[in-house]
């Protein structure tokens, strides 16, 4: 199995779809999602069965799961990627949009128009840094792994999608790259 641990908004979709066509190997994407978590237990007994697979999970699924330890994913990991996005900023306004609009995958090449709702943003923001410092925390423990960024893998296929906003989010100077220094 090769598992990715990422946060939302960070590529993670388009990276598990390469990482299976390179592997030749099933993408079972967010199969650990919240919205299925009465199927978690199932799930992994089927993950343990095929490992030829790629899994992502978020921290917040890990934490929330009805999976005792879905950590044990780890255990049968062939490889385990950390897919982590330097440009917090960026990240954000695309999680925010996502959330706001429910617009997750779907038409990403269509452009769209934000109205900022600056206590919705607050709150998004402070639940995705939440789950990036939970992800940076996995990183410094679990050796045998791989960190890429997304700004520094090839951009074909990446999703883009172009947002008109009413007011500009407020910027956030943050260095996300060395929330990952070991």
């Amino acid at each position: 199995m090769h598992l990715v641990l990422t946060t939302p908004r960070s590529g993670s979709t388009w990276f598990c779809e390469q990482l299976a066509n390179q592997n030749n190997s099933l993408n079972l994407d967010e199969y650990f999602h919240d919205r299925y978590k009465e199927y978690h237990k199932i799930g992994l007994r089927s993950v343990i069965k095929n490992t030829n697979c790629v899994i992502k999970l978020f921290p917040n699924q890990i934490e929330t799961s009805v999976v005792p330890n879905l950590l044990e994913c780890i255990s049968l990991s062939t490889s385990i990627t950390f897919l982590v996005r330097k440009d917090f900023n960026s990240q954000m306004r695309s999680y925010y949009v996502a959330k706001k609009l429910r617009m997750w995958g779907e038409n990403s090449t269509t452009s769209v128009y934000a109205t900022l709702d600056e206590n919705a943003y607050n709150k998004y923001q402070e639940s995705l840094f939440d789950q990036i410092l939970k992800l940076s925390n996995y990183y410094k423990t679990i050796t045998n792994s791989t960190l890429a960024f997304l700004e520094e893998l090839p951009s074909t296929g990446k999703y883009k999608r172009q947002v008109f906003w009413d007011k500009n989010p407020k910027h956030i100077d943050i260095d996300i790259a060395k929330l990952f220094e070991k």
